[in-house]
């Protein structure tokens, strides 16, 4: 190598990748950060350690005045998450506004609107609720007090919309790639249909087809409808509920699925479709059997007047009506109405506990697989440690000390099941720690925090993202058994305590139970499926 070559790459090598990397203004940040935060700790110190019972100003900006309150403690955690989010986050995305992907511009307005929303209804709505008669065309009206942990739900729905749909649009050829792979998996593309199904459902089916109420409107007065069976369908083998319909295609899709995977002959045009109808009616006629014949249910469930019937009254047999398609409970409520809020529930569970786990487990992961040595077995201890210890166990002890709240089950459950994750990124981490492009990083001159938030993190993300996803069924399930035990808040109408309702009522009410347990199955059964889809189609060493 030229004496010339060898002074070019010495002063490669002695490139400062911190210096380059972070601007002067970012010191200049962090110290106007660390005196906001210092004057907002003295402030919380002066308000409530020493019980002085100061009185800060905010601004009515409605009516246009000054009002003096006292702050709690609540108020300073809010304040500190702001100002957090102002420098870490707000600050250098305007910094740089030229330079950030469109997604994370979209996700700032659209956090700091979401920020400005939740402050203006906890400091100035409450206790009325947060959308009070607002009219939806098309839906009528909607009724809803947004709480604390709803407004955490919508905030990681904009995550996860933002940071990882979004992160489909950055590399549009390996998303197709992805699609491919999924597409010659035909029952992992199912699964994310039916998981899509849940996402949608928990989020804006109660704005389709409105809360569970127990009274309905008739000729002027409130009537209470209460066991009413699920709406009748005809078929070639007769009259039938809408539900055994349901469990019929859903058998007989399965079925076809798995002739579809196994018998090469099956995936021609007119042989499909001669098993798709085939099929479905053999196993309509089965299940439609087993369900009239066998367990001696029926379309039309006997009451004991008229008047107690919404339908229409048949061979002293009353049929149920389509306003409410999959019957109601024991108390009126439409089950298609309880079914959305259950899923909003369960998704809520899956959503934010995902998002307190999947940091936690990358970062964890990803130093102690990195550093190695004293560190890396401190860590693996911490977590066989930490493992042992049930989360479902630590929510029902820590219920009776906190109180019964969706809240807590979500913390603890975030907080104790990431273990798992966490030893897949440090496995990943160490296969990849010596690898040439690390080396080359290393060599360059890049430090080793570098190395890991550039170099290591991009190629871990998939391993974890497939961890999680195959973990969330255990929180769904968890928290439905929670609910079916009643051990959790009596306000929240989840999947678990709505089957143990409708159990008590069974085999009269059979469909209450029966649906929501099909749908709770199949949703575990979808991300179950899925997770696995996810490890081949997101495997690289399918790339080459």
């Amino acid at each position: 190598m030229a004496t010339g070559d060898r002074r070019e790459l010495a002063a490669f090598e002695r490139v400062d990748w911190e210096r380059v990397e972070e601007p002067d203004d970012v010191s200049v940040r962090r110290g106007a950060f660390a005196t906001v935060l210092a004057a907002i700790l003295g402030v919380f110190a002066y308000a409530n350690v020493a019980e002085s019972g100061a009185r800060v100003p905010t601004v009515d900006v409605l009516a246009g005045t000054v009002r003096w309150v006292e702050p709690s403690s609540l108020d300073f955690a809010y304040l500190v998450l702001a100002v957090c989010f102002l420098f870490a986050f707000a600050l250098p995305v305007v910094e740089n506004w030229r330079r950030v992907a469109v997604r994370t511009k979209v996700f700032a307005a659209l956090s700091t609107v979401l920020a400005v929303a939740f402050a203006y209804d906890y400091y100035y709505l409450a206790p009325d609720p947060t959308f009070d008669s607002v009219e939806i065309p098309y839906y009528g009206y909607l009724y809803w007090d947004v709480y604390g942990v709803e407004w955490v739900f919508v905030f990681s729905l904009l995550v996860f919309a933002c940071f990882v749909l979004g992160r489909l649009f950055d590399d549009l050829d390996r998303t197709r790639l992805y699609l491919r792979r999924l597409k010659d998996h035909p029952t992992g593309a199912v699964a994310l249909a039916y998981v899509t199904f849940f996402v949608l459902g928990g989020a804006f089916g109660n704005a389709v087809v409105g809360m569970p109420t127990t009274f309905k409107e008739v000729d002027g007065s409130y009537e209470t409808f209460s066991h009413q069976p699920p709406a009748p369908v005809s078929t070639p083998f007769g009259t039938t509920d809408l539900f055994t319909l349901l469990l019929a295609a859903a058998i007989a899709f399965g079925v076809v699925l798995a002739l579809y995977n196994r018998v090469e002959r099956v995936r021609e045009p007119l042989a499909l479709a001669a098993t798709v109808v085939g099929v479905g009616l053999v196993t309509l006629f089965a299940v439609r059997f087993t369900m009239y014949e066998f367990l001696e249910f029926g379309p039309a469930i006997g009451v004991s007047s008229p008047s107690n019937c919404a339908g229409q009254v048949v061979d002293s047999g009353c049929l149920g009506t389509w306003e409410h398609p999959l019957g109601t409970n024991y108390v009126g409520k439409s089950v298609l109405a309880v079914l959305f809020v259950g899923f909003r529930v369960s998704l809520e569970v899956a959503l934010l506990t995902s998002m307190i786990m999947l940091p936690i487990a990358t970062l964890v992961g990803t130093f102690a697989g990195y550093t190695g040595g004293l560190v890396d077995d401190t860590i693996t201890g911490y977590i066989d440690i930490q493992q042992t210890i049930p989360a479902f166990v630590a929510y029902i002890v820590l219920s009776y000390v906190f109180g019964r709240s969706l809240f807590l089950l979500i913390l603890v459950f975030g907080l104790l099941s990431w273990g798992g994750a966490a030893r897949l990124v440090r496995s990943e981490v160490v296969q990849r720690r010596e690898a040439e492009f690390v080396t080359a990083a290393r060599s360059a001159g890049a430090d080793d925090r570098r190395i890991m938030r550039k170099h290591i993190l991009p190629n871990v993300s998939n391993t974890v993202l497939t961890s999680v996803t195959r973990r969330i069924p255990m929180l769904i399930l968890a928290e439905a058994a929670i609910a079916y035990l009643s051990l959790n808040d009596i306000m929240v109408i989840s999947l678990g305590e709505s089957i143990a309702n409708g159990l008590n009522n069974f085999p009269n009410a059979w469909w209450v139970s029966s649906e929501l347990t099909l749908a709770l199955a199949l949703v575990v059964l979808a991300f179950s499926l899925l997770g696995d889809a996810l490890r081949d189609v997101l495997d690289p060493r399918g790339d080459a």
